[in-house]
């Protein structure tokens, strides 16, 4: 049941290939984020998710699962099936404004490393803030409706919602409207829940404040920029799991293993010879053999990841 006595939905969304790294996320924001997590109630919307993951997401504090089904019938396209529906559940964030003063939603490959809380003052005005693109980015395979490809377009990836929005627009026909014209344009959706989100803004003619990269920065960044970021968020080819500098992410998935949890089954090994000795002596099992570095193709980077192992003993 929803907690009347909470001001604020924390909302993600996921199918289970991400399980292993909302649960990373999640405990990055308890522990980076604390304001905001007292007045909130964290709301996983979750797709085709398997009952270990979903049990072991269940062992996080002030969770709620819900299981989510899309509400009209839509084709599966390649593309969709790709991004899963779970990428839909975004548009409940508007709903969830019936029943909460505020909302936001996060994606569930991120950390959080600042307090959140002081985010909502920034869209007092307007009621839903939202990240600028830095370049107008391809949404759909050919020209639909009346979507003006040259305004500015936002990154569906962080969501700030409060009650102001309803004195600009009527709720229920924004989430209307993304559902609908969710199927009718679902074969050519590039970036299906962003695209239609973006049409949306665009149809009601929607002013978001628009927000810093601060609060969705990329890991592919430097160092020095990834320290004064609010979130960093796992885009692109630099996943928090193919790297070896975000030592939160290995504390908290270490984590997630001892409870359970399916560990990711896509660390990145290169040598076949590495793969197959891995799996021979069924190595993969452990924790180090997990997340180490292919030890033949990428030598120096496995050495280096032996020694922070040696140190660092709360992975």
């Amino acid at each position: 049941m929803i907690n009347q006595n909470k001001k604020t939905a924390i909302v993600f969304a996921i199918n289970d290939l991400y399980s292993f790294c909302l649960y990373v996320s999640i405990r990055s924001l308890i522990k980076n984020s604390p304001l905001l997590l007292d007045e909130s109630d964290i709301i996983i919307y979750t797709y085709d998710i398997s009952t270990k993951n979903k049990d072991t997401l269940k062992t996080l504090d002030n969770v709620k699962i819900i299981e989510y089904t899309f509400p009209l019938p839509i084709k599966q396209t390649k593309l969709i099936k790709a991004f899963s529906l779970a990428s839909f559940a975004r548009y409940e964030c508007f709903n969830l404004l019936n029943k909460y003063e505020k909302v936001i939603y996060l994606d569930s490959d991120i950390l959080v490393q600042k307090e959140l809380l002081s985010i909502f003052n920034l869209i007092k005005n307007t009621g839903i803030g939202l990240i600028k693109e830095k370049t107008n980015v391809e949404m759909f395979s050919q020209r639909i409706g009346n979507y003006d490809l040259n305004k500015t377009m936002f990154n569906s990836g962080f969501i700030v919602l409060s009650n102001k929005l309803k004195e600009f627009i009527d709720l229920e026909k924004i989430v209307d409207f993304c559902y609908k014209a969710t199927t009718k344009y679902s074969q050519y959706l590039l970036l299906p829940d962003q695209a239609i989100i973006n049409y949306a803004i665009q149809h009601f003619n929607i002013n978001p404040t628009k927000l810093e990269m601060i609060y969705n920065m990329p890991a592919s960044l430097s160092s020095r920029i990834l320290k004064k970021s609010v979130i960093i968020h796992s885009t692109g080819h630099r996943k928090f799991w193919n790297y070896y500098y975000f030592d939160e992410f290995y504390k908290y998935y270490t984590q997630w293993i001892k409870k359970g949890g399916t560990p990711i089954d896509y660390i990145r090994k290169d040598s076949k010879t590495y793969k197959y000795i891995l799996k021979k002596l069924s190595l993969k099992k452990f924790i180090f053999f997990h997340l180490c570095p292919d030890m033949i193709s990428k030598p120096i980077k496995a050495i280096r990841f032996f020694i922070k192992f040696l140190f660092k003993i709360k992975y």
